[in-house]
């Protein structure tokens, strides 16, 4: 639904001066109730995309009013004006003015523009919530304020995080040098927080299977191999983080190693740590973090390296001044254990300002960058397949997967994944298939990256291919239905599938909408999906 927010406002008028008294109520009317309401209606009649969020920091519009016409026509005709200069400001690169798709993208772009000292885009931050001070910072400051941000959007922290990996792995590696540590286990509780997981990540009895010291360069390993250690091993295989924190990260903490271990797990198996008990949680945290160090220790190939090389470039400040910020090992953990309280001045504008004394450079206010390109889209035939999400959801599926101990060697993704394309008989890429375990489009399928499924595991997958089944007979009210015929009038409907980091869209046609569907609450609005790591919805076009 489309929302119009307006800071601040000024008329100018050209008319009679008996004229003006008039006006001027119209305009104040406009500026409590009216205004916004007829420039909502006008942005939807006008193109302007009403996905996302949509900043103006400065617009000049000017309406034409005829006096004899009703005080409604009025406020309609300057709604109209207000939207036509709103598309054009879009339209025009130079105008102050920018539409971000989601508030992830918003996060991605605010989180690589900062890290890379470039604020030119922080009045729109600043209008959507997601950033607190109007000054510019040093590089340190930018990795505290950044891994703020993040924290107070927990659900899309861990998605974020993954594309950086992916895509920006300077802003990455930036942050994971220069953040206080004690913001990182901030991070990691609050993205822990809203999947539900019920475990403190900082927590020291998560001190379980495989620890890696170094010494001198040499690997000792302190423990035992435990049960977890191969599938951490594998996570990490698997993730964009891993490749980055495992080279830049060896210097860290305890507390930061786990930290990113768990945002690592949010981003590759978000229902692993929600659906387990919290000391089999923290054990698998554990070790991710050690197979993390491990990754880490390990000599690079020389492609790896060379790379490795440039990001480290393009991490390190250009003005010439040390990051007071980069600190040994044995100063973060000393930092843990003193109160931090650069932690509650950071935001002020004065604690700010001070800390842009060590990057004065940073100021890059006039160079603007391309908004990063975020979004992954694609068209399937099978739409209706993301409809058995709310199905999976009373069920509590991914609850279910956990638990089976005959799935105990693989992630809840891949089943997932195996259970949609048996259920729709569709191909492991399409994108209705990776959508129903939380991927975008463009990721490449689960099965690619497993062997293929045991005669075991294929059984289980059966049984909860069955319950599906089961249960959506039951809310369809359609017992003796064939069971192909019931999967292919829910499941058969050409839909659009866009997906930003964190969230994916099901865009179907309008044609499609059933009475049967509807009653059934298949189509409503699944939100924020825990155990897929994702916000899910539904539009009918």
């Amino acid at each position: 639904m489309t929302s119009i927010a307006i800071d601040r406002f000024k008329a100018r008028y050209r008319t009679p001066a008996s004229a003006v008294p008039r006006l001027r109520r119209i305009t104040d009317s406009a500026l409590t109730s009216v205004l916004p309401l007829v420039v909502n209606a006008a942005v939807d009649r006008s193109g302007i995309a009403t996905d996302g969020y949509v900043c103006v920091r400065d617009l000049h519009a000017t309406a034409r009013l005829r006096l004899a016409e009703p005080d409604s026509a009025l406020a309609t005709h300057l709604g109209e004006a207000i939207a036509d200069a709103i598309r054009a400001a879009l339209r025009d690169p130079s105008a102050a003015a920018v539409h971000y798709s989601s508030r992830a993208q918003a996060l991605i772009d605010l989180a690589a523009s900062a890290l890379a000292g470039d604020f030119s885009r922080r009045w729109a931050w600043m209008q959507i919530g997601l950033w607190r001070t109007d000054v510019n910072v040093s590089a340190g400051a930018a990795a505290d304020l950044v891994l703020r941000a993040l924290t107070r959007e927990p659900r899309d922290a861990a998605a974020v995080v993954a594309w950086l990996a992916r895509h920006r792995p300077a802003a990455l590696v930036s942050v994971i040098t220069r953040a206080t540590p004690s913001l990182w286990t901030s991070l990691a509780r609050a993205a822990l927080g809203a999947t539900g997981a019920a475990f403190d990540v900082a927590d020291p009895g998560d001190r379980v299977g495989a620890r890696v010291r170094a010494r001198d360069g040499e690997r000792q390993r302190a423990d035992p191999i435990g049960p977890d250690t191969v599938a951490a091993a594998s996570l990490v295989a698997r993730s964009p983080i891993a490749r980055v924190a495992a080279e830049f990260a060896r210097d860290l903490p305890t507390g930061s190693w786990r930290a990113l271990a768990t945002l690592l797990l949010l981003d590759v198996e978000p229902a692993t740590l929600r659906n387990v008990a919290a000391d089999r949680a923290g054990a698998l945290v554990a070790a991710v973090a050690g197979a993390l160090k491990l990754r880490a220790l390990a000599p690079l190939p020389a492609s790896d390296a060379a790379q490795t090389s440039d990001v480290r470039e393009a991490a390190t400040p250009t003005d010439g001044t040390r990051d007071t910020r980069s600190k040994s090992a044995n100063e973060h953990q000393r930092d843990e254990q003193r109160p931090a309280r650069h932690d509650a001045s950071i935001e002020t504008p004065l604690a700010a300002a001070e800390a842009t004394q060590d990057a004065a450079t940073l100021d890059r206010d006039d160079d603007d960058e391309p908004l990063p390109e975020v979004r992954a889209e694609a068209s399937t035939e099978c739409g209706g397949l993301l409809y058995l999400i709310n199905v999976a959801t009373r069920l509590a599926l991914a609850d279910a997967i956990v638990r089976d101990d005959r799935l105990k060697d693989r992630g809840p993704r891949w089943v997932l994944h195996q259970i949609a394309t048996a259920l729709a008989s569709i191909a492991p890429s399409d994108p209705s298939a990776l959508a129903f375990a939380g991927l975008p489009p463009d990721a490449r399928s689960p099965s690619s990256l497993e062997a293929l499924p045991t005669e075991i595991e294929t059984m289980a997958i059966g049984d909860h291919r069955a319950a599906i089944v089961q249960a959506l007979r039951d809310a369809l009210d359609r017992p003796e239905e064939p069971e192909v015929d019931l999967l292919n009038f829910v499941c058969r409907r050409s839909a659009r599938i866009v997906a930003d980091p964190g969230w994916i869209t099901v865009r179907l046609a309008l044609d499609d909408v059933s009475p049967d569907i509807r009653r059934a609450g298949l189509d409503l609005d699944p939100g924020w999906v825990p155990w897929l790591g994702v916000v899910v919805r539904f539009t009918y076009a």
